[in-house]
């Protein structure tokens, strides 16, 4: 019988996409990077510049914050960082507006959701944090244990599934 889906297929198809989203995130920063040297040492010859650094519309000037500051952390250790550190006074991870909340109040005063959301939900589905079914951004390791309190007992000799003994 021929599968009628190559699924291989369809796999490598998603990776070869997932390597050009994050081509495209690279080039965006450094595009955002030459945007920002530009705009401090752009030099007013005429009064009207033909091209405007401004964004396109109000509107989206209005939902989002101040650029991003030179010199912070990356997002991806701006999320570390500040999960690692709510989990360390005993929460069980950060909901999406505590995480915006968190980094504007470390890192980048002023910051909207939009500006870091749309990447951490991308780490999430990577597999670089863990976003669980209750709203909460964990770090993987959290997420990857079953996050049985220390003091729980693990049994000594778990009995074998059914897939464990059929592998032998």
């Amino acid at each position: 019988m021929t599968r009628l889906v190559d699924i291989a297929a369809i796999e490598a198809r998603r990776k070869e996409i997932a390597a050009e989203l994050e081509r495209l995130e690279r080039e965006m920063d450094e595009l955002d990077m030459a945007l920002r040297v530009f705009g401090r040492f752009w030099v007013r010859d005429d009064p009207q510049p033909t091209a405007d650094p401004a964004p396109a519309s109000a509107d989206a000037a209005a939902r989002l914050g101040p650029a991003r500051p030179d010199g912070i952390p990356s997002n991806y250790d701006m999320a570390v960082q500040a999960i690692g550190d709510a989990t360390k006074v005993g929460r069980k991870g950060l909901t999406a507006a505590e995480l915006v909340e968190e980094i504007g109040r470390r890192w980048w005063p002023g910051v909207q959701g939009p500006q870091v959301l749309p990447i951490m939900y991308q780490f999430a589905k990577k597999g670089r944090l863990n976003k669980g079914d209750d709203g909460y951004f964990r770090l993987p390791t959290m997420a990857e244990t079953n996050e049985a309190p220390a003091n729980a007992e693990a049994p000594i000799n778990p009995s074998p599934t059914e897939d464990q003994t059929s592998a032998e």
